[in-house]
């Protein structure tokens, strides 16, 4: 059980043309990172913290990114693998239950909320990675309603000396 702030985790379907191509060795199939739900168009870039979706009945709310773990190289047999995902950039995300529902395949993911500081969730992973130095992004960040332990990761990056 990953919390109440990692209920479902959802990875986008167009990540799997890239791990094609960078484990052409292993045979890849919806649902070999661990995700609930495979979406399409929805994806790390698109979705910013706090924003709320629904599908189905249920309306769930984008909590954080995916930090990944030794679970990782087990299902894939490989010691690279969470060295591999955390440098592709394609951390998934987690989200909260807001409303509790029932959902199926097929069915539409719908925006009904947005988040409030418009802070993606590979801006998260940029900021905790280092990648990004933008104060002003970090300063949202830190606003915004990110679970987990990436506010702390963050805020020691952003600390004035």
């Amino acid at each position: 059980n990953g919390g109440p702030y990692k209920a479902i985790y959802l990875y986008a379907s167009e990540h799997y043309g890239y791990w094609a191509e960078q484990l052409p060795d292993v045979e890849l199939q919806f649902g070999n990172f661990g995700e609930n739900l495979t979406s399409e168009g929805l994806d790390e870039e698109s979705a910013h913290i706090g924003d709320q979706f629904r599908i189905g009945s249920a309306i769930l709310q984008v909590a954080q990114p995916r930090m990944p773990c030794f679970k990782l190289g087990i299902r894939f047999g490989r010691a690279d693998m969470v060295k591999r995902f955390w440098a592709s950039g394609r951390s998934g995300i987690y989200f909260a239950v807001v409303q509790e529902g029932d959902f199926e395949a097929g069915d539409l993911i719908e925006q009904v909320g947005e988040g409030s500081e418009q802070v993606k969730v590979a801006d998260v992973v940029r900021l905790y990675k280092g990648e990004s130095t933008d104060s002003e992004l970090a300063q949202r960040t830190l606003r915004a309603p990110l679970c987990g332990g990436w506010k702390e990761g963050i805020r020691e990056r952003f600390v004035e000396d």
